[in-house]
């Protein structure tokens, strides 16, 4: 509810950003250390300095240009959503044409849908871009058109900076196709209805997806 409460905010102008803390620990280690003693906690060496390093991360632009500010992804739910965001826009023609066919390595997967998107799509949103009121339900995140834009023209829209951002900062996990034999053959049932937009990398894909607490 308070994801949807961010984006409801974003939609009528209101700057607001929420990021997960310690996304690399579980729920119920996370319910031990609600319960636990400041003292204690001082003794559990948590790496505080990377939890605000995260916050500052999602709240400084990644870059601005022509009034649109760039963000990284500030939760789990807006990479999802991302990935929602790609599949449903590259289906109409003009995405579709903007976008062309792309080499991608890095996909992110939901283990909901069984789909993908490529990580970089997924890991940067537009929050204080605006649209009527009968697109709330896209307000904020990326959309093929600002991708492609930035793609070509601003460097520090970076495929590299933004898989960093969802492995360290959100705590997604990357790994390869031979570890998962169900994630790998939804990939290839993916890539069969996206292969006119969708170029796999020589190299073999490689998969980012949610922490198994998500």
């Amino acid at each position: 509810m308070a994801s949807n409460t961010v984006h409801l905010l974003r939609h009528v102008g209101i700057q607001s950003f929420q990021t997960v803390l310690l996304p690399t620990i579980g729920p119920e280690r996370i319910k031990q250390l609600n319960h636990t003693s400041v003292k204690e906690l001082q003794d559990t060496a948590l790496d505080v300095a990377s939890e605000q390093e995260r916050v500052f991360q999602v709240v400084d632009p990644v870059l601005e240009s022509d009034g649109q500010r760039v963000h990284f992804a500030s939760e789990l739910f807006e990479v999802i959503r991302n990935l929602h965001q790609w599949n449903v826009q590259i289906s109409d023609p003009d995405a579709k044409q903007l976008w062309k066919r792309r080499t991608v390595t890095y996909f992110v997967f939901d283990p909901v849908s069984k789909l993908f998107a490529p990580s970089k799509f997924c890991a940067y949103v537009i929050p204080n871009q605006s649209h009527s009121i009968i697109e709330t339900p896209a307000a904020g995140l990326m959309d093929v058109a600002t991708y492609c834009k930035f793609d070509q023209s601003d460097r520090r829209f970076d495929g590299q900076r933004a898989r960093l951002h969802l492995t360290k900062s959100l705590g997604m996990t990357l790994m390869e196709p031979s570890e998962s034999p169900a994630i790998d053959s939804a990939f290839a049932t993916w890539c069969e209805r996206n292969e006119s937009s969708i170029l796999v990398h020589p190299n073999g894909p490689k998969f980012v997806r949610p922490p198994d607490w998500y």
